[in-house]
């Protein structure tokens, strides 16, 4: 029980600084017009479990920023940010 408590309490911290980073992404790509795409990398594990619920939040905030989601491990996704074809990522080490 205490192993779900803190897998629910990490979960809710990813939320939270996924929002955050979201908001600076948005921000520093598209000014005050909140417009635009944000192409976010993701482990498999949180595409299913945590971002369907994070996504509805964020497009309810920021119904004009389209949201680009590719799923995979973080050795994929590093490439990814490094060549510009993803924002950033959330995955798991």
């Amino acid at each position: 029980m205490l192993q779900i408590l803190n897998h629910l309490k990490r979960h809710n911290g990813l939320k939270k600084r996924f929002f955050q980073n979201s908001r600076a992404v948005v921000k520093a790509l598209f000014g005050s017009l909140i417009t635009g795409q944000i192409r976010l990398g993701i482990g498999g594990s949180m595409a299913c479990t945590l971002m369907p619920k994070v996504i509805d939040c964020f497009q309810q905030r920021y119904p004009r920023v389209n949201v680009r989601i590719v799923e995979g491990q973080l050795s994929s996704m590093l490439p990814a940010l490094r060549q510009d074809i993803s924002d950033f990522t959330i995955n798991t080490v």
